[in-house]
């Protein structure tokens, strides 16, 4: 649940950074959403134990760091928003944590029902 709401923000963010790239301001605050969903995504990959999904996410956390922006130009910056638009679109459908156990299935393996 949360990985679909996190990478969905993420791709709202990047379709806003396409659309609307005349205010630095603007850039800076999308690129600060999308670091943290990226960062959000990396560590649900973690959990998953799925690494390739968060060595890639790592890396587009390192790329939309807004206290370190990269100087590329504007055709370079649309063409990762593109990819990382995809990257967020494939992990909302293939990276998927093992749910974890409740405390009473930790204790009682197997419940059995009393009647009582």
């Amino acid at each position: 649940m949360h990985l679909r709401v996190t990478s969905t923000l993420a791709i709202v963010s990047l379709l806003l950074t396409i659309l609307w790239f005349s205010s630095v301001n603007a850039r800076t605050l999308l690129q600060f959403v999308t670091c943290a969903a990226a960062v959000m995504v990396a560590l649900h990959a973690a959990r998953a134990r799925q690494y390739a999904w968060c060595v890639l996410f790592s890396a587009v956390v390192l790329l939309y760091n807004p206290l370190v922006p990269l100087a590329l130009g504007r055709s370079a910056l649309v063409w990762l928003d593109i990819t990382c638009v995809l990257l967020f679109g494939f992990a909302m459908t293939s990276v998927h944590a093992t749910p974890r156990l409740t405390i009473v299935s930790i204790v009682n393996e197997s419940p059995r029902s009393e009647s009582v």
